[in-house]
C-alpha cells in the first residue's frame, strides 16, 4: 500500500487535505488524508503514490509536487486483522493554489468526498478524540505529522 498525507504551508501553519471514502468503497466514510492504493506487481511505492494521485486526482500531476516525504511504513490492517502486508505513507506538499484547484474541482474526486485543508491541529484534535474515523492506515502516522513536517 502507498498512501498519502497531501498539505499546504501557508504563513507557517499546515493545513492538511482531509475527506471522507465513498459509501460504496471499502473502510466507508472513514476520513483519508489524500489518497493511494495498493501496488501493482514490480511497482515501487513511489510509482504507486504517483500512479494513484493521477487515478484518483486528475488535477494533482507529478510537476505539482513540491516534496514527497516517505514517513512512515506502516501495517496494514483489513477488517481490524493484521494481514502482513507493509505500506508506506508520504507526506505530499503542493501549492495552496493547487489545494484552491482540488478543492474548486471536488467533482472530479474519485474516491472520496466532503474534501477540505483544514490545520493540521483540527486534525489532530479529531484522531485524539475518535481514532476510529480514520481510515486505519492513517492512524499510527497521524500522531507523528508535526514532528515529520518539521523535518
Amino acid at each position: 500500500m502507498a498512501g498519502t498525507c497531501l498539505y499546504y504551508q501557508e504563513k507557517g501553519r499546515i493545513k492538511m487535505f482531509l475527506a471522507k471514502r465513498p459509501p460504496d468503497k471499502p473502510y466507508p466514510h472513514k476520513y483519508v488524508l489524500g489518497w493511494g492504493g495498493h501496488l501493482e506487481k514490480g511497482e515501487t511505492p513511489e510509482q504507486a503514490l504517483l500512479r494513484e494521485l493521477s487515478e484518483e486526482m486528475p488535477l494533482v500531476k507529478k510537476k505539482n509536487l513540491r516534496d514527497i516525504k516517505n514517513i512512515c511504513s506502516i501495517l496494514e490492517t483489513v477488517a481490524g486483522n493484521v494481514t502482513g502486508a507493509r505500506g508506506t505513507i508520504f507526506l505530499v506538499r503542493i501549492s495552496k493554489k493547487k489545494a484552491g484547484e482540488i478543492i474548486r474541482n471536488t467533482r472530479l474526486l474519485k474516491e472520496s468526498y466532503d474534501a477540505k485543508f483544514v490545520p493540521l491541529e483540527e486534525i489532530e484534535k479529531i484522531h485524539s478524540a475518535s481514532p476510529e474515523k480514520f481510515l486505519p492506515h492513517y492512524v499510527p502516522a497521524i500522531p507523528h505529522l508535526r514532528e515529520w513536517l518539521r523535518k
